[in-house]
């Protein structure tokens, strides 16, 4: 991984795609718990992120941060759904992601897409 900071606004860099069996392994690596347990307890989290998203909920889940979908489409294939994850830095205070002192007007500063 690079030292560097990314820099605002610029395109994201390619990145390589964590799979489902990979996320489970590391959960289960980082749990210690079984297998089969981790894939039904994980299959149901994922599940039930993927349901709150499509409704268009907003997701307050440190450490992942707090989750806002900013625009959906509904295509014959798939549905496309555009988030934001506002996440604290590392180091900047034990801020809880579902503090409402963070409002949604500060996760659309410089929303131009």
């Amino acid at each position: 991984m690079s030292s560097e900071e990314p820099v605002q606004g610029a395109a994201p860099e390619p990145s390589v795609v964590l799979k489902k069996k990979e996320f489970f392994e590391r959960v289960v690596a980082r749990s210690g718990a079984k297998k089969s347990e981790v894939r039904t307890i994980a299959e149901a989290v994922l599940e039930e992120i993927g349901e709150a998203l499509s409704k268009g909920e907003v997701l307050a889940l440190p450490p992942l941060g707090k989750v806002r979908v900013t625009r959906s489409v509904d295509r014959d294939s798939a549905e496309m759904i555009v988030a934001k994850i506002r996440r604290p830095k590392a180091g900047a205070g034990a801020s809880d992601a579902s503090d409402d002192d963070a409002s949604d007007t500060d996760m659309d500063e410089g929303d131009d897409e």
